[in-house]
């Protein structure tokens, strides 16, 4: 007398019951983009700081100091993403060129929207 557990019908029954099983658990588990991060900085004025110099105090405000390099791509970014933002961003913004000599003082905020800015020119699937 055969066994009703080793009969070809219930075998190929657990097989597909367990491929559907792996394939629910596959579909509905979340997918996380990986975060882009630049091993190192990039070289600008023939150094490796991407453009930013440091932070420094303007009238009791903390302000980032970017180069000129650092600037241009901060505005083609604007360019490319601004409208992203609400409000959206215009070239330039919170950057004042006239307070240091060959130096842009950048107020820390749009220094933020330039780094995710930045993070979004870098990624693979472009995020909103």
């Amino acid at each position: 007398m055969k066994s009703a557990t080793n009969s070809p019908s219930n075998c190929v029954t657990a097989t597909l019951l367990a491929l559907l099983i792996s394939l629910l658990v596959a579909a509905c588990s979340t997918v996380t983009p990986r975060v882009i991060e630049a091993p190192a900085a990039s070289w600008d004025g023939g150094q490796q700081n991407s453009g930013f110099l440091g932070w420094t105090n303007v009238d009791d405000m903390t302000v980032g100091i970017i180069t000129p390099n650092a600037l241009a791509r901060y505005n083609a970014l604007i360019a490319r993403y601004g409208n992203r933002f609400m409000p959206p961003l215009n070239p330039s913004e919170g950057v004042c060129t006239t307070c240091v000599s060959n130096l842009i003082l950048i107020q820390a905020q749009d220094l933020a929207h330039f780094a995710t800015m930045n993070r979004w020119a870098k990624a693979t699937v472009q995020t909103p």
